[in-house]
This record gives C-alpha cells, structure tokens and sequence, in this order.
C-alpha cells in the first residue's frame, strides 16, 4: 500500500469536516492506519457536507459504516 499523502489522498470533504470538528480529528487520528484509510476511500462516495457530517457522526458513535 502506497504512503498516505493528506494533501492527495484526503478528500476535501473530509478535510473541511475535520478543521471544522476536532473531535472527529482525534477520532480519526486514533484510528490505525488501515482503518484511517476505510474511513477516508468511504468518504469518497459522500457527495454533499451534510452526508459527510452525518458519515463523521456514525462513526465517532461506533456505529459500523452505512455509507
């Protein structure tokens, strides 16, 4: 598996989620590097910022993707 670039392989949804929520940062930075990069190939099939707003809170809750 290639080296995660944030500046390539983040998506900009994803990115504005996580400046705006520190909490989903540090849930997301908790993560191992292989669950940090399912979390971030599913936030490539959101396709508005509520989706990815709702995306962040099922995953910070624990509930398994439904994305």
């Amino acid at each position: 598996m290639k080296a995660f670039n944030p500046l390539t392989d983040l998506p900009m949804g994803l990115g504005a989620t996580l400046t705006h929520n520190h909490r989903a940062l540090d849930y997301l930075t908790s993560l191992a590097p292989d669950e940090q990069r399912q979390v971030i190939d599913s936030a490539q099939n959101l396709h508005s910022p509520a989706e990815m707003r709702a995306y962040m809170q099922l995953l910070m809750s624990g509930i398994p993707r439904a994305f």
